[in-house]
């Protein structure tokens, strides 16, 4: 779908998280993440076992190699981990809507709505869970100036340009919130506008897709019937 402005906040957000060499996110990795960030997550999954079966199969899927920008959004899916899950239930719920309006030809006209209504909502909530990302983001950058003070083992010159890196992010990290926060609630319409925009136009090329699919088998199952009838009511050629 496209990624407007608000989505690729979400994704290209900084998790905390030091990388260490060219290792690769473990299942106990995620679920520290998790821990650390969004605790009520592993909460709920103690006591809901479909839940927990997510979470666990999310650890166990994001085998990545410990970057920034991999721990990126690894931050950002542990943020907005019922975020998504509220977004492919509403996906889910429009798409069973579409199809039972195409099967009984009956206009269902609060669906657009209704499922309209539901997205500006979770957009909401992916927009307040995003200015909060950026804040811890900001805060991890100035423990790692701190660190970097204090580390023996970088030549001052080395010591000097991490800490202006670390400086330049907190800088643009401090413009990217102030973007976020001008004419806010019309971005948030927006973003979740070019959302359910970019949901209907695929649920209804993959519906249409499977109506044509299963009117093909039809045919051909006719034309095969057709053809045993004939064989069948055929007179056997005389020796």
């Amino acid at each position: 779908m496209k990624r407007c402005l608000l989505l690729l906040a979400v994704l290209a957000v900084a998790s905390g998280l030091s990388a260490q060499g060219n290792n690769k996110y473990t299942q106990e990795d995620v679920l520290a993440v998790f821990a650390q960030y969004n605790p009520a997550v592993l909460e709920e999954a103690k006591g809901n076992a479909s839940y927990n079966e997510i979470v666990q199969a999310l650890a166990n899927s994001f085998q990545r190699v410990k970057t920034p920008e991999n721990e990126a959004e690894l931050l950002a899916v542990v943020k907005n981990f019922d975020n998504s899950l509220r977004l492919f239930l509403i996906a889910q719920a429009y798409e069973e809507g579409l199809a039972l309006q195409q099967a009984s030809n009956i206009d269902l006209a609060s669906l657009d709505k209704t499922t309209q209504q539901d997205l500006l909502e979770v957009f909401q909530s992916i927009y307040n869970t995003t200015l909060q990302i950026r804040d811890e983001e900001i805060k991890l950058c100035k423990k790692r100036i701190k660190a970097l003070k204090k580390d023996g083992s970088l030549t001052k010159e080395d010591k000097k340009a991490k800490i202006a890196e670390q400086k330049a992010r907190i800088k643009e990290l401090k413009s990217f919130k102030k973007s976020l926060k001008k004419d806010a609630k019309e971005q948030v319409r927006r973003a979740s506008e070019l959302y359910f925009e970019d949901l209907k136009e695929q649920i209804t090329a993959k519906l249409t897709a499977e109506a044509f699919s299963a009117q093909q088998q039809e045919l051909q199952a006719q034309s095969s019937d057709n053809l045993q009838i004939k064989t069948k009511n055929k007179k056997p050629v005389a020796k």
